[in-house]
């Protein structure tokens, strides 16, 4: 009776042991997937999003370059090689230039009334283009025409593919030695040039990850360049209009066919002397078919881990008996970390297996807590305010580096509101640190609310904050009276901490990079005077730098 007893102690043991140590591999595993799945997915995010702001980028940069280097030919060609004392040999000279330069589809010289003299192949010699953009624009200097059909010429010229064919117009004046006006050299580039570049760097983006690449002219709004269904089509997005307004970056947003693309943007902003066409370059991949491979390494990790705990729940099993009490410590450690209690996986020597498995613990243990204290340190220490969870001092100095060069680069300011709170100490002083504190909080979270996405709030210690704007260069002034007098208005509003309902106010001075200074650090400063001058003028106003007053 006694042995039938211990038996099944015995094995009652056992299937505790393995439960127990199964439970800590999945937990483990669990924490570790969650965290592998949310770090992976977000930079994943953040990856695609960057290189398709890169490629939109290299394809605008491409498409310009382009057009630039067609446009130097033209020039040189316009300054060098037309001799009207010889037109055979004007002929020549530019048939071997669209011989060598495939995309040019048609060359031709106009004398000073707009009648064709010479052109490539004949085409259109003896006719009159005096009543178009290509000659009448460039009387006196180079003209660039945008995207546009010619339907005489496309007459003309062969169309294997039967498509409405296109074309982009440069052309240049000709004048004689005497400065007199003689004519135009007149060139029309085939819009198949454009769908060369998108297959040269698009095809293997296509094939690997079903990117599409989409040009659109701000001129008739509408698809230039992008896939045969939507040749034409009109688009109405948030991307777009971004691109439109000379910003470059990437969305997540909803297309008309009813799916969600990443989505990269910038604009045509033109290369060296050639100014561009403004279009705006769009790049777009399927948000599911993005993130798949998320989903793919998920499953990697659940089908690891199950066999683990299957193979370490096997081995456990077959050990009980002789690894219980090591094991019995290893469980009572997790059990401490799990309630948060400061615990070490023991160390036991003989037993190879026990090694092992305490070794591997070790080191998930070590790895989970080096990743979220990086993590914790990094977000909570180094870039934000304990108290109040804004931006602090460090944040501020590595966010005004990195916004300043995306400002200059889209041509924007930034505008500084540094405020004070107004009868704030006497709360401090009259109900204790900790209402004070509490006031600052619902502070932080009401100025949380008056900057955008890419805008940035900072507390600078005490009751002193910092808001930061990225304003349009043409009326930054007016962004920063605006944002000011919601954070007056918001400021002012009853506060409600516990029983109290406490007033305070606000107290705002505010300057301009670069208008104001071209350092920043200046800037900052003169924002600070701007509000010591506001203080000494009766507090609850804002007052900019510039208002000598």
């Amino acid at each position: 009776m006694t042995s039938v007893k211990a038996q099944a102690s015995s094995r009652s043991l056992r299937s505790h042991f393995v439960l127990v140590s199964a439970g800590m591999i999945l937990a483990l595993t669990l924490v570790l997937s969650s965290i592998a799945h949310h770090s992976e997915a977000r930079a994943l995010k953040s990856q695609i999003g960057n290189a398709l702001i890169d490629t939109s980028m290299l394809l605008n940069h491409n498409l310009d370059q382009f057009m630039w280097a067609r446009s130097i030919e033209v020039e040189l060609l316009s300054q060098f090689g037309m001799s009207f004392e010889d037109p055979d040999e004007m002929r020549d000279l530019l048939e071997a230039v669209q011989e060598k330069v495939p995309s040019f589809a048609w060359f031709g010289v106009t004398d000073s009334e707009g009648v064709v003299q010479v052109s490539t192949g004949g085409l259109l010699e003896g006719m009159s283009i005096a009543h178009r953009p290509v000659f009448t624009e460039a009387r006196s200097e180079r003209f660039y025409g945008d995207v546009h059909e010619a339907q005489l010429l496309a007459q003309l010229l062969p169309n294997p593919s039967g498509e409405a064919m296109k074309f982009v117009d440069i052309s240049f004046p000709l004048f004689s030695d005497a400065g007199e006006f003689r004519g135009v050299l007149a060139a029309h580039l085939s819009w198949e040039w454009a769908r060369e570049v998108q297959t040269t760097i698009m095809e293997p983006l296509r094939e690997r990850h079903q990117i599409e690449f989409f040009v659109v002219s701000p001129r008739i709004n509408a698809v230039l360049l992008g896939p045969g269904r939507m040749a034409g089509q009109e688009l109405n997005l948030a991307s777009l209009t971004a691109a439109e307004a000379g910003e470059s970056g990437f969305l997540v947003e909803k297309w008309p066919d009813g799916e969600r693309y990443f989505t990269g943007f910038t604009k045509s902003s033109g290369y060296r002397d050639f100014p561009g066409f403004g279009w705006s370059i769009l790049l777009r991949e399927n948000e599911a078919v993005a993130v798949r491979s998320v989903t793919q390494l998920q499953i990697v990790i659940w089908s690891t881990s199950l066999l683990f705990i299957l193979l370490f729940a096997f081995i456990a099993w077959r050990l009980s008996i002789v690894i219980t009490e090591p094991l019995q410590e290893i469980t009572q450690a997790a059990h401490r970390l799990s309630k948060g209690k400061i615990a070490e996986i023991p160390l036991h020597k003989g037993i190879r297996e026990i090694e092992s498995l305490e070794q591997s613990l070790r080191d998930l243990l070590v790895s989970l807590t080096r990743a979220e204290s990086a993590l914790g340190e990094m977000e909570s220490k180094a870039h934000r305010d304990a108290l109040t969870g804004l931006a602090n001092r460090n944040a501020l100095t590595k966010y005004l580096k990195v916004a300043r060069e995306f400002a200059e680069q889209r041509h924007q300011s930034l505008t500084l509101l540094y405020l004070d709170l107004d009868k704030f100490k006497p709360v401090n002083d009259t109900y204790g640190h900790a209402v004070g504190d509490a006031l600052l909080q619902q502070v932080a979270q009401r100025l949380r609310h008056q900057v955008r996405q890419d805008e940035l709030a900072v507390r600078l210690g005490g009751d002193e904050f910092l808001l930061v704007l990225t304003t349009d260069d043409r009326c930054p002034e007016a962004t920063g009276e605006m944002v000011a007098e919601r954070v007056l208005e918001s400021l002012r509003q009853p506060f409600q901490i516990e029983q109290l309902t406490l007033n305070i106010g606000s107290t705002i001075g505010i300057a301009i990079w670069p208008q104001d200074g071209e350092q920043i650090e200046e800037v900052l400063e003169l924002a600070d005077q701007a509000l010591y001058r506001a203080k000494q003028q009766g507090r609850n106003r804002y007052l900019f730098a510039n208002n000598p007053k």
